[in-house]
């Protein structure tokens, strides 16, 4: 009969396992039956699962495994196993949030850039789709390496566009200089001299 229970129990156990409700303990137990020899046929399906978490566990306290009275372990390493303190576990737990904070920037700014980036590519689209270059004697038409042609193109026109507007501000200023001589013989003596 004490089997019976003894099974009902490890099935509650590993139903609050699976729920994510054990403490340290009760995981311990359920990995040290889950070693023996003594598991059911029912269970045994379990068994490979419940040994290889039993490999993530850390080592008993020494308080929970009656170890030395020290207050210290071995490992297995020639270190000793301490609890770990309430202050370095707050650190870890800041040091846990901040990477997660700093990852979540991370991704954040790497989704803006891609945005930015698709953003950038489909107004070159709207503005240059259908453009065309012939490079080489051969027709090629992608955007990336016909911009930087149609950009220089443009800067070309614009220099040729505010020299056309200087030389036409500089003529009608001529005009307007001469304009103002009443001396045909030293208007003449001007124009010549501004050619």
């Amino acid at each position: 009969m004490e089997k019976m229970d003894d099974i009902k129990n490890v099935k509650m156990l590993m139903d609050r396992f699976f729920d994510g409700a054990t403490s340290i303990d009760e995981e311990r137990r359920l990995y040290a039956f889950f070693a023996s020899d003594d598991v059911p046929a029912e269970l045994e399906e379990y068994c490979e699962m419940f040994r290889d978490f039993a490999l993530l566990v850390p080592p008993a306290t020494p308080a929970a495994a009656g170890g030395n009275t020290a207050g210290e372990e071995p490992d297995g390493r020639g270190e000793c196993c301490m609890p770990v303190p309430p202050q370095t576990r707050r650190r870890f737990a800041v040091l846990r949030r901040v990477s997660v904070a700093a990852a979540a920037v991370v991704l954040i700014a790497a989704g803006i850039f891609i945005a930015e980036d698709i953003r950038y590519r489909n107004r070159l689209s709207s503005l240059y789709g259908g453009s065309y270059m012939i490079v080489d004697g051969q027709r090629t038409d992608n955007l990336k390496k016909i911009l930087p042609h149609i950009e220089s193109t443009l800067r070309m026109v614009e220099i040729q566009e505010h020299r056309a507007s200087a030389e036409a501000a500089i003529t009608a200023a001529e005009q307007d200089v001469l304009g103002a001589i009443s001396d045909p013989e030293e208007r003449e003596r001007i124009r010549r001299l501004l050619e």
